[in-house]
């Protein structure tokens, strides 16, 4: 009767492991064959990428790590690394993980902010950087050693130069901003101050009233955009914000256009849902607020017995 089986990096004593947690099956001698241990793979991939709402003046660059392995073994560790040049000199890598205790999931997610000045540990605007990434399994029972699936390096033919990844947008994307009235009455028009900011090629911020028409997206999403500029008022009995208010802002009648600060004459005393679309030359950033006509604002109070 056989009573130990070494197989690979696998080793089982017969009367101390069960069937499951040795990872074979016992033969009529009393011994089975071990399945082959195969490496994880690792696959490297980016995005999705999202323009607005990413952090003021900064973007927002997703490496995604994806995991893989046909034993169904789980995985222990990570490795990413990102560099400017493709050999991945230590003095050209600006971005390293280091041997990381990883989550047993599919996809690891690395989210790094983008800036447009050298910050360490960002990605820059217009730079293109290369990256891999590598992967271990969760060790076996009785496993000698470990088992890794080697450096994955990202792989882009298209990109120049090929097979590196340049974050897609040019500049940051505009902070929308605009103060409402603290108190609106009937009598006069409600009056809302934009204080939005816009950014250049280099990073630097200028107020989005002062961009030049031409320069705005002609499309947000689906809605043709009219104008850099689409503040929305909401009337009584009109359809209310939803979730995509970037469409509606476009095709609403109830909407004004102007650059920077808007006014509107409201009719009843009631409350209010506001938004204010602002485009770039690259897409359109939204804002919501609600306002009240006719209350105030202020912390309401009521009268106490004293004591």
């Amino acid at each position: 009767m056989c009573q130990h089986c070494n197989y690979g990096t696998l080793q089982c004593d017969v009367g101390l492991y069960s069937e499951d947690s040795c990872g074979y099956k016992l033969g009529a001698a009393g011994c089975g064959e071990i399945p082959p241990d195969h490496a994880p793979t690792a696959s490297p991939s980016v995005g999705p990428e999202l323009y607005c709402d990413v952090g003021e003046g900064n973007g927002m660059a997703i490496f995604q790590l994806n995991y893989s392995d046909e034993d169904g073994d789980v995985q222990a560790k990570y490795w990413l690394q990102i560099s400017t040049s493709a050999d991945f000199k230590d003095e050209d890598i600006v971005y390293d993980t280091g041997v990381t205790d990883g989550p047993a999931t599919i996809v690891q997610v690395i989210v790094l902010p983008v800036s447009s000045g050298q910050t360490i540990k960002h990605i820059h605007y217009g730079e293109s950087y290369y990256w891999r990434v590598k992967v271990w399994q969760e060790p076996r029972l009785g496993q000698i050693g470990e088992v890794t699936s080697g450096w994955a390096e990202y792989l882009d033919s298209v990109a120049v130069p090929a097979n590196t990844y340049t974050y897609p947008f040019e500049h940051p994307a505009p902070v929308v901003k605009y103060t409402p009235p603290t108190n609106s009455t009937l009598a006069r028009p409600a009056s809302f101050t934009d204080e939005s900011k816009c950014y250049d090629n280099n990073g630097d911020s200028y107020l989005c009233k002062d961009i030049t028409e031409p320069n705005c997206v002609a499309y947000a999403g689906s809605a043709k955009v009219e104008s850099c500029y689409e503040w929305w008022f909401e009337i009584p009995n009109s359809v209310t914000i939803p979730e995509g208010v970037d469409e509606y802002i476009a095709n609403h009648n109830q909407n004004a256009t102007d650059k920077g600060d808007s006014y509107w004459q409201y009719s009843k005393n009631m409350r209010y849902k506001t938004a204010l679309q602002v485009c770039d030359d690259i897409g359109c950033c939204n804002l919501g607020k609600e306002i009240r006509v006719g209350t105030s604002n202020l912390p309401g109070w009521k009268e106490v017995t004293p004591f």
